[in-house]
């Protein structure tokens, strides 16, 4: 079976400030969750994202040279984060924008007048206009799925280039 988890942000790799630049959820996932507990019970691991965080960024749209060092090397980072799931996707491992099937299991978890404004608003209700409790709009159905495409090319694009060069500069 295959172990799904959902996340905000893709898991850092020393490109946050929380645990200090050292520490890598990227690898705590891979090695630690996946090669020490799943993978032995034959299980894969698939991460599921909603925003791919500070690897999209590009430092030529810093202010100043001082930001441009300071944020740069974090960008890397976190580009370097997608690599480390890319180079296990051959042990069963996945990092993955959330997608259609995503959205409608978490949606299945919340209230039912949110299910009905998520099924109405998605084309699952048989009506563009929501009924439920108004969360998502027809605005917000557009960025969402345009946020989803944009994160699923990002993590491809981070998956197969090494390097700032192949990534738009980062430093």
């Amino acid at each position: 079976g295959t172990l799904t988890l959902y996340q905000r942000l893709q898991p850092c790799h020393g490109s946050s400030d929380n645990r200090g630049p050292l520490w890598s959820c990227s690898d705590a996932l891979v090695d630690g969750l996946h090669r020490e507990l799943l993978r032995p019970r034959g299980v894969s691991l698939r991460v599921a994202v909603s925003y791919t965080y500070r690897a999209h960024w590009d430092v030529r749209g810093f202010e100043s040279e001082r930001e441009r060092r300071w944020w740069g090397p974090k960008i890397e980072a976190a580009r370097e984060g997608i690599r480390v799931f890319a180079a296990a996707e051959k042990d069963g491992v996945t990092l993955d924008a959330l997608n259609a099937e995503d959205w409608a299991f978490l949606v299945s978890l919340c209230d039912e007048d949110v299910a009905r404004d998520y099924a109405a608003a998605f084309g699952r209700g048989g009506e563009v206009e929501s009924r439920g409790c108004g969360v998502f709009t027809a605005p917000a159905v557009v960025h969402r799925r345009a946020m989803d495409a944009f994160v699923a090319a990002e993590i491809r694009r981070h998956s197969r280039a090494s390097g700032p060069a192949a990534n738009g500069p980062a430093t």
